[in-house]
């Protein structure tokens, strides 16, 4: 099994660090010294918008009053409407329209800085807006090449309807003769080709009965279409899996982690990481698993070129509307991610003044130094307790009885968080002092009982590398929001951001509140 830890993944992490830092430094610096973003005060001028059947527009990104008319409408679907959005209240008629407004423009003016900063030459971002459109495009692949050439014809679902009528009327009649409820000469069956019989059980196709029917021949038929259409991208594609690559891959052998291992037709390459990054770590796969899972990626992607190939985004302005949508929301969570979070800075001294005033939040658990013995059954645990009773020694009773590894060192466990011993009572463990014996009871398979040999209280955890992480975030979070604030009110000073009164006007919307 190949592992991820080899010199070359070791390079690219560091090389991806490396990229990250230096890129967030750049684009906080561009951030601050950019002229436009330090001017905080608004033009005492309102702009109207060029477009009425625009709601904002900023620097030709726009939010149209049917866009915003439609999101507002899916508004009472989500988990948006509530405290942030409403004064407190769960009321839909309580909603703040301006805040979700004001939301929408932050999140363009985000965009467009991202657009501007390059952002989507970031790799985690260049592959977000990636799958985000290939997901859209598929999906429209699927409806172009599958779903629209799916054709129910009723004179099929009447057939279909009527068999089943035919063979329901067969399989009654067959199960009476079994049952010697009727005579093979009695209750014949019906001339299933009549007229009559035909008109009168169709009365019983109902529309419920209709949509069941045409429902079963719809999956039929779009499982045949997709698998002649995959078919059809597989010949096409010719893919070719490296059986040599997968061999080695198979023996773990690292240094074929950049080897390419499947390839086909429009440039298709699969790599081995490809492959390692598909593959269950908890189990070691064969070169038959190995070799499927590299055809399907490689098979994956041609679908993926083919959709690409398309260009459904260019055609079809509805689709184009819905992605750009969706890059315009990636890029702003990056412009969020990478500039604002990077101008966050947490010092030393504010970590360490947050613990010192905070400990009790940093408190470990209790712990008691004990000893355990462990035997298999609940009488032999109880023989244990009356021999501890009567004076034995409980170092020579682990050492012959128990069945822990402890048994060695006479049961002897050291000091362990008493969270580990759910059935102690802390209190009672106090109460009783050292010495105590407590059980037996079960864990598990085994039956146990515990020596205390002393109590101690939690104490607060030393402020190590791992503490400072955790209190730099909690720290981190808090300055996230005036951070924000101060970008944004920078960034709607630099963007000419044009209103439709008439519009505001109607939905409530106070633009001095924008």
């Amino acid at each position: 099994m190949i592992c991820s830890s080899g010199v070359g993944f070791s390079k690219m992490q560091g090389a991806k660090l490396c990229f990250r830092f230096c890129f967030v430094f750049l684009a906080v610096f561009f951030v601050l010294i950019n002229p436009l973003s330090l001017s905080y005060s608004f033009g005492s001028d309102v702009l109207p918008v060029k477009d009425k059947d625009n709601i904002i527009e900023i620097e030709g990104s726009v939010i149209t009053v049917s866009e915003f008319s439609r999101a507002i409408e899916l508004l009472h679907t989500s988990d948006r409407v509530g405290a942030r959005l409403t004064g407190g209240g769960n009321s839909f008629e309580m909603m703040d329209f301006g805040k979700y407004l004001q939301e929408l423009i932050d999140r363009k003016l985000k965009a467009l800085e991202a657009e501007k900063l390059n952002l989507d030459e970031n790799p985690d971002v260049a592959a977000k807006l990636y799958v985000s459109r290939i997901n859209y495009l598929l999906n429209k692949h699927q409806e172009e090449m599958v779903e629209k050439r799916i054709m129910i014809y009723r004179k099929e679902v009447v057939e279909n309807f009527l068999e089943q009528r035919e063979q329901q009327a067969r399989d009654r009649r067959e199960l009476k003769l079994k049952l010697g409820k009727i005579k093979p000469d009695e209750e014949p069956l019906p001339d299933f080709k009549s007229e009559e019989w035909i008109e009168n059980t169709l009365k019983g196709l109902t529309p419920s009965a209709y949509t069941t029917i045409a429902g079963g021949f719809k999956n039929i038929k779009k499982a045949q279409l997709e698998k002649e259409f995959f078919e059809k991208i597989r010949k096409k594609g010719k893919i070719k899996v490296n059986k040599k690559i997968v061999k080695k891959f198979a023996e773990g052998d690292s240094s074929v982690l950049y080897e390419v291992i499947a390839k086909a037709r429009r440039g298709v390459k699969v790599y081995s990481s490809d492959v390692l990054a598909r593959i269950d770590r908890s189990k070691i796969a064969n070169e038959a698993e190995i070799e499927k899972i590299a055809d399907d990626i490689a098979m994956e992607r041609l679908v993926d070129k083919d959709a690409l190939s398309m260009n459904y985004d260019k055609k079809d302005d509805k689709l184009a509307g819905i992605i750009a949508r969706e890059r315009e929301k990636i890029m702003a969570q990056a412009y969020r991610d990478t500039v604002i979070n990077g101008m966050i800075q947490v010092s030393a001294k504010e970590i360490e003044e947050y613990y010192e005033k905070n400990k009790d939040l940093f408190l470990l658990a209790d712990s008691i130094e004990a000893k355990i013995i462990k035997v298999s059954k609940m009488e032999e645990a109880r023989r244990v307790l009356s021999e501890l009773e009567a004076g034995v020694d409980f170092d020579y009773l682990a050492k012959s009885m128990s069945l822990d590894p402890s048994k060695d060192k006479g049961g002897y466990i050291g000091w362990k968080p008493i969270v580990d011993f759910p059935q102690l009572d802390p209190v009672e463990v106090v109460k009783a002092g050292p010495g105590v014996v407590a059980g037996p009871y079960q864990d598990g398979y085994a039956f146990v009982l515990v020596q205390i040999i002393a109590y101690k209280e939690g104490e607060p955890a030393p402020l190590d590398d791992s503490l400072r992480k955790q209190i730099d975030l909690t720290i981190g979070k808090t300055k996230v929001e005036p951070t924000e604030l101060e970008v944004m009110t920078r960034l709607r000073s630099a963007y000419k951001i044009r209103y439709n009164t008439e519009r505001l006007n109607f939905y409530g919307i106070k633009l001095e509140n924008l």
